[in-house]
Parts: C-alpha cells; structure tokens; sequence
C-alpha cells in the first residue's frame, strides 16, 4: 500500500495532535494534585508518558502501514521522552 504525500501529513499532524492532548491533560491532572511544585520525579513522569505514547504511534503504524517516512510521527515523542528519562537520571545521579 502506498501513501500519497497528503495522506503522511494527515497522519503527522493527526498523530502530533494526539500526543499534545494526551500529555496536556496527564500534566493537567498532577498539577491539580501538587502544589506547583516541580520534581524531579516530573521529569520521569512525562518521559515515560512520552515514550509510551511515542511507542503506540509508532508499532500502530508500523503494524497497519508497514515501513515509511510516517514512522517520525512516533519517533519524535519517543525519543523526547527518552531524553527527558535520561535527564531524571542525570540530575539524580548529580545531587
């Protein structure tokens, strides 16, 4: 099956639209729950939020349309979350 180019950017901004407003609400539910205080524990959460949203975006594509470009659509999430991840652990080993 092969995608036309219309067809990659409607699931890129599909999928981007998707991952901002899951990770909008997820924050929006702890901050209600914390006293706007920011953790290091925040960071964890929200990479691990990432990289799993990041990582269904991706298998969800890969599984129902094979290889391709449309693959950064889950990239993208994944690997902000793995840097954020890293991040937590940096900061922890320094203090």
């Amino acid at each position: 099956m092969v995608l036309e180019l219309w067809d990659f950017l409607t699931i890129t901004v599909i999928a981007s639209c998707l991952t901002g407003i899951i990770t909008t609400y997820i924050k929006a539910k702890y901050k209600f729950k914390e006293k706007e205080k920011k953790t290091k524990e925040d960071d964890l959460v929200g990479g691990l939020i990432l990289l799993g949203v990041g990582l269904a975006i991706f298998l969800g594509l890969y599984w129902s349309i094979e290889l391709g470009p449309w693959l950064i659509a889950g990239m993208v999430p994944a690997f902000v979350g793995m840097a954020l991840i890293i991040s937590y652990f940096v900061k922890k080993s320094k203090s």
